[in-house]
């Protein structure tokens, strides 16, 4: 549920890793090739090496232009995902969480400067608005690091029995408002709840009434019972990857059990949907069908701190402007067995929509082939055993070029990075670099040639020189 604030906002790429997603493949893509066979080659190898599943489409103005589906909705049956299969999107829900928030300010049911406490008084957060729940400029403690803390494991916990922990707990605020930006899952899960205080409607029900039926996005609707009995038709089933390299859900690995006990949590997450109906959402949004332009103006502007700077934020949003693509408005999503991304590229009247249900990323190269630009194909690379001394990889390394910072840290002999409430593990290949398990397209090295260690990323095959803190 699931894209640090540096990095989401100079967009290195937009990753689960440190909140932007950076990516490195291995061919390029030919000047001359219509799109449709530029994509259609990349998502076969992307396919056949294991990199991808799932559905891509992209689309000018209500014409779409490309779409394709690959690997399996289930595993076990051998089920293929096709243009009506559900997926989980994960934290690309958020922005439907914040359009909900804006449907009922146009209506002046609330307003965006109405405090948190206002609904909910228990809760020891003063000056916390609805603007700053919005942006991710609250400050509001991790509600995922709470609910492994204290909540029980065995249970499924709600939206409700979240809020109560933090009124119980009272664990501390990570800033002043407004202070920071700082990516939240507790800002958006505590909207949902507002929405329905203020709605009298569950939050699925709301966004059924007001966004999903009106829209026709009839594939689409809030789900997060798969866990407690309830099944959906040609539903894409989110796998990862084993010790083994075998596919599995993430049920059944005690690393993902969040899966389990965090399956009753809205408003960050658990919008499903497929890429048929995300076109229709994204036009709906474009012809004013939802909120009007003005309070849409409102979710695409970049969030001023207190100090007076900006971040590359809006309402469920995140923004940058390109020379040649024009303004963008996009949104990631991560969660076990799930990477959704939604690109809108609002001058060209153009969208950009990856559903995978293995957790892998490719919406940079994607969004490079339909502009015409090289990538590299992905290939095969030979896992071997990690050095047994992974000190030299651990710490933080700050990336001159790009002025970010990067933390990587050791566990159970394997190399991992961490985003929000996730660990994400790096596999080691036989050329010596590391690559990020969830976008193997992505390396981290050591370049052995120079006089010190030097350590580096690839991004979209340039090296970037990282240096160690």
């Amino acid at each position: 549920m699931n894209i640090l604030l540096n990095l989401a906002m100079n967009r290195l790429t937009t990753s689960i890793l440190f909140g932007v997603v950076w990516l490195a493949l291995t061919s390029c893509s030919r000047k001359q090739d219509p799109l449709p066979l530029r994509l259609d080659t990349y998502l076969q190898a992307a396919q056949q090496h294991e990199q991808f599943q799932g559905s891509v489409l992209v689309a000018t103005g209500d014409r779409i232009e490309y779409e394709r589906q690959v690997g399996y909705a289930d595993i076990g049956t051998k089920g293929l995902i096709d243009a009506e299969t559900m997926f989980e999107l994960a934290s690309v829900s958020k922005q439907f969480t914040a359009t909900g928030v804006l449907i009922l300010a146009e209506r002046g049911k609330l307003s965006l400067t109405d405090s948190l406490r206002h609904f909910f008084p228990d809760l020891p957060y003063t000056g916390v608005t609805l603007h700053h729940l919005l942006t991710h400029t609250s400050g509001m403690p991790d509600y995922e690091e709470l609910a492994y803390e204290k909540w029980d494991h065995s249970r499924i916990a709600f939206n409700a029995d979240i809020i109560r922990l933090l009124a119980e707990h009272k664990p501390a605020p990570l800033f002043r408002p407004g202070e920071e930006w700082r990516y939240s899952n507790t800002g958006f899960m505590l909207l949902a709840s507002i929405i329905e205080k203020v709605s009298g409607q569950s939050y699925g029900e709301f966004l059924q009434a007001h966004i999903f039926e009106p829209l026709g996005m009839a594939r689409t609707r809030v789900y997060n019972t798969r866990r407690s009995g309830e099944k959906i038709d040609n539903y894409a089933y989110g796998y990862v990857s084993d010790s083994t390299g075998n596919w599995v859900l993430p049920d059944s690995l005690p690393a993902f059990r969040e899966v389990y006990y965090l399956d009753g949590i809205q408003g960050d997450g658990v919008v499903n949907s497929t890429a048929r109906d995300l076109l229709k959402w994204h036009l709906g949004l474009r012809d004013g069908k939802v909120v009007s332009a003005e309070w849409l103006t409102k979710a695409y502007t970049p969030v001023v701190l207190n100090s007076g700077k900006t971040a590359d934020y809006g309402y469920g949003w995140s923004l940058r402007t390109d020379s040649v693509r024009g303004k963008i408005v996009e949104h990631g999503g991560s969660w076990p067995g799930y990477g959704t991304y939604i690109t809108r590229l609002l001058d060209q009247d153009k969208v950009i929509i990856i559903l995978s249900n293995s957790q892998k990323y490719i919406q940079d190269a994607v969004e490079a082939l339909v502009f015409n630009e090289p990538v590299e194909m992905p290939n095969r690379r030979e896992r071997v055993d990690p050095p047994s001394d992974l000190s030299p990889w651990v710490g933080q390394f700050v990336s001159l070029s790009e002025s970010d910072t990067l933390v990587f840290f050791a566990k159970e002999a394997n190399l991992y990075s961490k985003y929000e409430a996730q660990e994400f593990q790096w596999r080691y290949a036989s050329d010596g670099r590391f690559y990020l398990e969830a976008q193997p397209g992505l390396a981290f090295g050591i370049d052995q040639n120079a006089s010190q260690d030097e350590h580096y990323l690839v991004v979209r095959s340039v090296k970037k020189r990282l240096v160690k803190l």
